[in-house]
């Protein structure tokens, strides 16, 4: 018995184990029946062998698998223990000895060693030891792929982040989850919110050449493979903790007189997964959650105790209460002045369940759903200068497996992704305008809360009131997804072909908003112009002539991409493959409603 992986990568989060069957003389032995069991679940695909001693099992979840090998005039042969992993050909060649078929020779696969000479694809695997024993700061999959060689992080400023490889851009990376699409179309970039180590068996990433199956982008292809129950109950439970108690105050905050940051980060959840049925029916669900209390200290330039004496002019004076007094009052005035320690929180939790169940020896059915909901605080400049988030994500996997025969088998696959954000100020739901009686344009909160809060008013030198101007903006994106995927071992009698063919289609939306400059934006060159203490400012600020701009934006756009492809695994030889493959994509028409 040899083993080792070769051959093409599929696109569905699935593995497949095929090889020789040999008699002592190395002669191939045909119609050998071929049976694969997931020991931990005992669910079990057959099979047999071809003219020349071929056999081929596909479509397995990824796992740890038992081969039994038999034939009249032959031992049964047992294999134990192959570890097939996503996105990998496990090779097993089996030798039958002469004999009753009622004796067993028994062999213990082991891990398969990962050899892969024939195959043009570049990448790695991380099996399900190394995904439960590498840590994770965030406890999300997306920081795992980074350990890819040839991945770098994204490049500074990139919208959808992630990381690239091989030279590619990050918004060329393709995720997915269970071979559903975990991606936002409006930045095309990962959806990074779910938190779900605990959940994660497996993982590959495919960063150069991949196979006609893979689409839709032209970068690293990410696959992750969800847990699934088995036979016995399993559970796990955690919380990590870290807090301020060992930290040092930052330099700042003791040079210009401020007070220590707090840290407060716990990370915690439980997952559980076994039989609903044995060997029919499991289930698995994980839950994890983050909070975190993050103050960073950051310095800023505000007004002085004497610049606050100086100022006139009733609506400069109101707004000077919303600059904190100097932590340095002993700095001359438009000198760093100011430590503080800024907001920095995030509070979220992430569910996951999944469902597999074996309808009969031709139909497997696995349904997966993931929910994600938090929220986050980042304060800029100054303590109530911040903007606030409510992100939102969803992700929905339905997958049906037949066999119509041991050689020709179809999997369908049905998803549904989502993703929400919504930023807005830190004072949103104050009412600006009734400190700006005279001013036209400032927004009326109990008319428009949306788009309530300060203005953002910028004195050269110091710090700015009110929050950015690109604020508030939000967006939710859906995508909808389906695939069809066949596979035909033998076609036309022809032995040495294996062939894959399929269909992708989706439906993309994004419905966006963008209410840039909807509270107004005032720029002064200097303090003095601010308070109206400039020369022919007569004491008045000059607030009190300007007007404030509003505005803002909504779209709702759709599209229905397609893709077909079809590729053949030629086996001209045992050791010597040939993969060829065609891809056809049509991105489709953006519309508008």
């Amino acid at each position: 018995m040899s083993l080792w992986a070769i051959g093409i990568l599929p696109a569905a989060p699935v593995g497949s184990i095929k090889g020789y069957i040999r008699d002592a003389t190395g002669a191939a032995v045909p119609d050998v029946s071929v049976q694969v069991t997931n020991q931990q679940t005992n669910v079990a695909q057959n099979a047999k062998s071809d003219r020349t001693g071929l056999y081929q099992l596909l479509d397995l979840a990824p796992g740890l698998y038992s081969i039994t090998a038999e034939t009249p005039g032959f031992r049964k042969e047992l294999v134990k223990s192959v570890s097939v992993l996503v996105d990998q050909i496990v090779s097993v060649d089996i030798k039958l000895e002469v004999g009753q078929i009622t004796e067993v020779v028994e062999v213990d696969g082991g891990i398969a060693a990962v050899i892969e000479p024939e195959k043009s694809s570049t990448g790695t695997n991380f099996d399900p030891k190394m995904t439960a024993n590498l840590p994770l700061t965030n406890r999300r999959f997306n920081d795992l792929a980074l350990l890819t060689p040839g991945a770098s992080f994204a490049a500074a400023g990139t919208q959808a982040g992630g990381f690239a490889a091989a030279g590619s851009r990050a918004q060329s990376t393709n995720w997915m989850i269970d071979g559903i699409n975990d991606l936002d179309p409006q930045v095309n970039g990962a959806n990074t919110n779910f938190r779900i180590a605990e959940a994660v068996q497996e993982l590959s990433v495919v960063t150069t050449a991949p196979s006609a199956e893979f689409g839709r982008q032209s970068g690293a292809q990410v696959n992750v493979v969800t847990k699934s129950g088995t036979n016995l109950f399993h559970g796990s439970l955690f919380e990590f903790n870290r807090n301020d108690k060992l930290q040092a105050t930052d330099f700042f905050t003791n040079k210009l007189g401020g007070t220590k940051n707090p840290l407060h980060r716990n990370q915690y959840g439980a997952s559980i997964g076994g039989p609903i049925r044995k060997n029919k029916t499991f289930f698995f669900y994980s839950w994890e959650a983050l909070q975190q209390s993050n103050p960073i200290p950051t310095t800023a330039v505000v007004p002085t105790v004497a610049q606050r004496n100086s100022v006139t002019d009733p609506i400069a004076k109101s707004l000077l209460q919303y600059f904190p007094l100097p932590t340095d009052p002993t700095q001359a005035a438009g000198k760093t002045n100011f430590v503080g320690n800024f907001a920095q929180n995030s509070n979220d939790n992430t569910h996951l369940v999944r469902i597999d169940h074996t309808m009969s020896d031709k139909d497997h059915l696995m349904g997966r759903y993931i929910w994600f909901g938090g929220n986050t605080l980042s304060a800029n400049s100054l303590p109530t200068n911040g903007t606030s988030n409510t992100p939102g994500s969803q992700n929905l996997a339905i997958t049906e497996t037949h066999t119509f025969s041991p050689t020709f088998l179809l999997e369908t696959r049905a998803g549904f992704s989502r993703n929400v954000t919504n930023f807005s100020v830190q004072d949103l739901g104050f009412n600006a305008a009734s400190l700006f009686p005279s001013v036209p344009g400032v927004v009326d909160a109990n008319q428009n809360r949306l788009d309530s809060g300060l203005p953002n008013i910028a004195i050269a030198g110091y710090a700015t009131l009110g929050g950015a101007t690109n604020l508030p903006q939000g967006r939710i994106t859906n995508t909808y997804e389906l695939f069809a995927n066949a596979t035909k071992v033998s076609p036309f009698g022809w032995t040495r072909h294996t062939i894959k063919f399929g269909y992708n289609g989706r439906r993309e939306e994004t419905r966006r908003f963008l209410d840039g400059n909807s509270r107004g934006a005032i720029t002064f060159t200097d303090f003095d112009h601010f308070a109206g203490l400039c020369q022919g400012c007569n004491g008045q600020s000059l607030l009190l002539s300007s007007s404030i701009r509003t505005g803002d934006t909504l779209s709702h756009w759709y599209r229905y991409p397609h893709a077909f492809y079809a590729l053949d695994d030629i086996k001209v030889k045992p050791n010597l493959t040939i993969n060829v493959g065609l891809r056809w994509e049509l991105p489709s028409v953006v519309s508008i409603k």
